[in-house]
């Protein structure tokens, strides 16, 4: 059984770059996931949301408390960290928030028919990019499914 813990953390410009999500679970360690969501997300950049999955909530300390000192953050100026365990709604429903602000964005990005590949830049990609990688992009960053984006207005009418 995982135990699952998130953390707001405070400091200027702390989450400047992209959101980002490590799984390091292996068979001698157990539940290792390590993920932090920034401003490409959030809009803010003077916090990081940081969910950290471990096997008890005491490896969940030592792994913020690590990665403040001498891991992800070690090089920014983290002034406050607050323990966010008990909202996990309100991070889920910025992240779908953000996702459905994107996904219109996307809509208006004029494709080729032919290669499916897009004609104008979106977000970090290219001119070219295929619309898959960009599909793919949207389910890691947003731990949800096109189609649940694709469908998104049906659900709320």
């Amino acid at each position: 059984m995982s135990v699952t813990k998130d953390y707001k953390v405070f400091g200027d410009n702390i989450s400047l770059s992209p959101s980002v999500k490590w799984d390091w679970s292996d068979d001698s360690m157990g539940i290792r996931i390590f993920e932090v969501i920034n401003s490409d997300i959030t809009g803010c950049s003077d916090f990081s949301i940081v969910r950290i999955t471990r096997n008890t909530e005491e490896e969940c300390e030592r792994e913020i408390n690590g990665q403040i000192s001498d891991g992800h953050f070690e090089n920014k100026n983290v002034d406050t960290v607050m323990d966010l365990t008990h909202r996990d709604e309100d991070i889920v429903s910025m992240k779908k928030k953000k996702a459905d602000e994107l996904w219109d964005d996307f809509t208006d990005i004029p494709i080729d028919p032919e290669t499916e590949r897009i004609e104008e830049p979106f977000a970090s990609f290219d001119v070219g990019t295929h619309r898959e990688k960009i599909w793919h992009w949207f389910e890691e960053t947003f731990d949800m499914s096109v189609h649940d984006l694709i469908y998104s207005d049906d659900k709320e009418k």
